[in-house]
């Protein structure tokens, strides 16, 4: 398994490169549940730098209910790299930046789990680690939509898919959320990860 990364975090000054995740799951809780797919893409200066995009045997059944959700195939995963085959390039993708998603929680809790079955967890990944979630942010940035869910802020900003349910298609939706994100921040004075975060926590307004 790689070695740990010595790379670390700076939550003030300019803004660290993102990684922004989504993966699709064979169910919805893990670690009994496996990943099936991930797609990332890395942001650099607030743009996008680099994507990534793997299916991934996930060592049991896959549920009619998933494929018929984002169209992955048993015949599909069959061809597929285990996690492990690929755990080196994506701790390579995501070092030394911060992770984000749409519902951060979801997603870092299944690649956690990926990567303590096989070794150590990449830093990004780690509980000391500051992540991002476009769904907490919308809830402070947008309050003024019916809901956070990543269609709604998708639709709001003009956003289309080209493969909704698939995890390249959906990060690259978010990224682009989370990149038009940062120009409202910057808009309110907010330009390092410090502030991004504290927003991130902080209560979140009333809609008018």
């Amino acid at each position: 398994m790689h070695e740990v990364s010595r790379k670390s975090i700076e939550l003030s000054g300019e803004l660290p490169d993102l990684v922004v995740v989504d993966v699709e799951t064979t169910g919805g809780r893990s670690p009994q549940h496996r990943v099936i797919e991930v797609g990332a893409v890395k942001l650099r200066d607030g743009a996008e730098h680099r994507s990534l995009a793997t299916l991934i045997h996930p060592r049991r059944s896959l549920p009619p209910f998933i494929t018929s959700l984002t169209g992955i195939t048993p015949a599909m995963l069959a061809r597929a790299p285990y996690f492990e085959e690929i755990a080196d390039v994506l701790w390579d993708f995501m070092d030394g930046a911060v992770f984000c998603a749409h519902n951060a929680t979801f997603d870092a809790r299944f690649l956690r789990a990926e990567f303590e079955r096989y070794g150590t967890v990449p830093p990004p990944l780690k509980d000391d680690y500051p992540i991002l979630c476009t769904m907490r942010l919308g809830r402070r940035l947008l309050p003024e939509l019916t809901d956070h869910r990543l269609d709604t802020i998708a639709a709001y900003m003009g956003l289309s898919f080209t493969r909704r349910h698939r995890a390249l298609g959906d990060a690259l939706v978010t990224a682009q959320i989370m990149i038009n994100f940062i120009d409202m921040m910057k808009e309110r004075g907010i330009t390092d990860l410090k502030r991004i975060l504290k927003l991130q926590r902080s209560r979140i307004p009333r809609p008018v």
